[in-house]
């Protein structure tokens, strides 16, 4: 299975080590087993295997997906945390976030204080990087009338190219898995993907959330924010 050898690690290590490296002792990976996700219903989870204990029972398991009654469509029930297929596929927009270099900034905080707050009222399930919010089954405040079964995945990173030696940046990338449903029900089969029209909306008030995180992250600490373009914001 591709997906657990990309996903296992070596022991006291958290960076990932492709199985091919014979050199490298594997001893725990990430597996994908079936599991009850929900009551009376099935789907896969994922887990930790201790490839030490191999009669031992996986652990850390993690619902990702869930399987319709008509046992043909299966339903993301969770974005992966790791780059994995998923980030071909998934809605998702970046931003650049540039600040002056005498300037702490850690925008973490900032951003989980707007996802929890109106109108998304996501959960925080992770944090602080990558930053993981979901809202489960929900009445939706972005769709009126409508449940929604939301993840949103935040990765911020630092490796971004500041425009000049007095600035630096951080880059934020947001990915989205979205199920809506018309109906008050917990069944799978009545849970399905928005349209166009409803995922561009969604992302659209996320990135309106995401701005105003860093609007406020720069106003607090006393600097003037600027929007270069739909993507850019400076602090300084």
């Amino acid at each position: 299975m591709s997906r657990t050898a990309e996903r296992c690690w070596t022991y006291g290590s958290n960076i990932p080590n492709p199985v091919s490296q014979s050199s490298v002792r594997i001893t725990k990976c990430q597996v994908i087993v079936p599991a009850r996700v929900l009551p009376g219903v099935d789907g896969l989870a994922e887990c930790t295997e201790d490839l030490l204990a191999p009669k031992a029972a996986p652990i850390n398991c993690v619902p990702i997906m869930i399987r319709s009654k008509s046992d043909e469509d299966w339903m993301v029930a969770i974005i992966d945390l790791g780059r994995g297929p998923f980030y071909s596929t998934a809605p998702s927009f970046e931003l650049i976030f540039v600040f002056a270099d005498d300037l702490t900034v850690r925008p973490f905080d900032a951003l989980i204080s707007a996802l929890e707050e109106q109108p998304l009222l996501l959960e925080i399930e992770k944090w602080p990087d990558p930053i993981l919010a979901v809202s489960f089954q929900k009445p939706s405040r972005i769709f009126p009338g409508w449940r929604e079964w939301v993840s949103v995945l935040i990765h911020v990173d630092d490796y971004c190219v500041a425009p000049s030696d007095d600035l630096a940046c951080y880059e934020i990338e947001v990915f989205l898995a979205i199920y809506v449903n018309k109906q008050a029900t917990a069944r799978p089969t009545d849970w399905h993907m928005p349209t166009e029209s409803q995922t561009k909306r969604y992302i659209a008030s996320l990135k309106k959330t995401v701005f105003r995180a860093l609007d406020t992250l720069c106003r607090d600490s006393g600097r003037t924010v600027t929007r270069l373009d739909s993507e850019s914001v400076v602090c300084r």
